[in-house]
């Protein structure tokens, strides 16, 4: 393998409970070699937040 080769393309998102543990994995994961695409969230936003549970 050669210097700029992707070993692996990655995707990943968080809210705003796992967005620092995401920011690690990104860094993590480049400095391995893989090829990181992030779908957000972008920055900390304590609004946005997955429910716990629906009601129907």
């Amino acid at each position: 393998m050669s210097d700029g080769d992707v070993l692996t393309r990655i995707g990943i998102a968080s809210h705003h409970g796992g967005y620092e543990l995401k920011l690690y994995l990104v860094r993590m994961q480049s400095q391995a070699g893989n090829e990181v695409v992030d779908f957000g969230n972008l920055r900390s936003d304590q609004d946005d937040d997955y429910p716990e549970r629906e009601v129907l």
